[in-house]
């Protein structure tokens, strides 16, 4: 069966209700500001984790440092 593009469909059938949808449809633009906001808070979330991590890290190779010293 031969399927034709959307956009010559609507050529030869402007006022049918699945033309109407189709150009509603493609027409339509996401709005990416929430999705925007959620991933900057999970940013955020995330860095904060890393920061935290790496200071417990780094408070542990000074304890271990620390123990080398007092150990020789």
């Amino acid at each position: 069966m031969y399927q034709q593009p959307y956009t010559e469909y609507i050529k030869e059938n402007p006022d049918s209700p699945f033309s109407k949808f189709l150009i509603r449809f493609f027409s339509a633009k996401p709005d990416f500001t929430e999705i925007d906001k959620e991933i900057g808070e999970s940013q955020k979330i995330l860095l904060a984790e890393q920061k935290a991590e790496i200071q417990r890290r780094l408070a542990e190779k000074k304890a271990q440092k620390q123990r080398q010293g007092v150990d020789e």
